[in-house]
């Protein structure tokens, strides 16, 4: 696989850059992924090996932002009347215990 065909991987960020400018009184708020770019150094990082193929979890490590892309494919009981799929609401979460007491879960609309 070429750099230009992954679809997923890391990019390095200057974490410190990026609190400086968004952090309030009670830390960095939520905000959209596209708050991220100016603060991004360097390229797209590739998966190493042991980390490409289909997976349920992946890691997200200190100083990184982790982009992930994933296939959903509804049940059948997500369909209208025509069967066609219906947006659904998942959630995706870390599996750090001080993080899961934080509530440090993350919503996803998945919409067809």
């Amino acid at each position: 696989m070429t750099r230009k065909e992954v679809l997923w991987g890391r990019y390095n960020i200057d974490i410190a850059r990026y609190v400086a400018a968004n952090a309030g009184p009670n830390g960095v708020p939520q905000l959209g992924v596209s708050t991220l770019t100016p603060f991004l150094k360097g390229g797209l990082i590739a998966p190493p090996p042991e980390e490409t193929g289909f997976k349920e979890t992946v890691k997200a490590n200190p100083g990184q932002v982790t982009v992930v892309r994933a296939k959903f494919i509804p049940p059948s009981t997500v369909l209208d009347s025509s069967g066609n799929p219906t947006t659904q609401k998942y959630v995706h979460h870390c599996h750090i215990v001080e993080h899961e007491d934080n509530d440090m879960m993350e919503r996803v609309l998945v919409q067809p």
